[in-house]
């Protein structure tokens, strides 16, 4: 609410200033912009132009509508095997060139397989496969049997439904 009303007024309180706006009536605050200080009056800022706000959801909540009125909302495909892949060379760059990387190469691509099989749902986050690539792709690393005991713990679906 709080930002809906940012994108319908165009002020926001800072309550912290807010509180001080009898003794301190102006205030000076570094901004975001190269470190350039700004006044704030009476504990509100004002905007000039509008901003662009980009958020993510991963849908675990619903949004007010009024808010939703205001937002342009993209559905982002869940990633291909090929973009996992992408993603973990991305995360893990240092060590692709590492012997231990390529001593495992087969069971990252295995995880990586076996991740994108399960359907990379919401309820299943990117992140959790980014922790179990961590665990084998070191220099001590888990026995098949432990490898396939952390598999089931790291890649648990994040919901209480059963995996389907």
């Amino acid at each position: 609410n709080d930002l809906l009303n940012l994108f319908e007024e165009g002020t926001f309180e800072i309550p912290e200033l807010v509180r001080r706006k009898k003794s301190e009536p102006k205030a000076t605050v570094r901004t975001e912009d190269g470190d350039i200080d700004t006044t704030i009056d009476n504990g509100r800022v004002r905007c000039s132009e509008f901003p662009l706000v980009v958020m993510t959801s991963t849908g675990e909540r619903d949004f007010p509508p009024a808010f939703l009125r205001r937002c342009l909302r993209l559905q982002m495909p869940n990633p291909t095997q090929e973009a996992l892949t992408a993603i973990v060379r991305s995360h893990f760059r240092q060590q692709l060139d590492s012997p231990i990387w390529q001593k495992t190469q087969n069971t990252i691509d295995t995880l990586i397989q076996d991740f994108h099989k399960r359907g990379n749902k919401a309820d299943l986050a990117t992140d959790q496969l980014l922790n179990a690539i961590y665990l084998v792709a070191r220099e001590v690393r888990p026995d098949d049997t432990e490898l396939e005991r952390l598999k089931k713990l790291l890649l648990q679906r994040l919901s209480s439904e059963a995996d389907r």
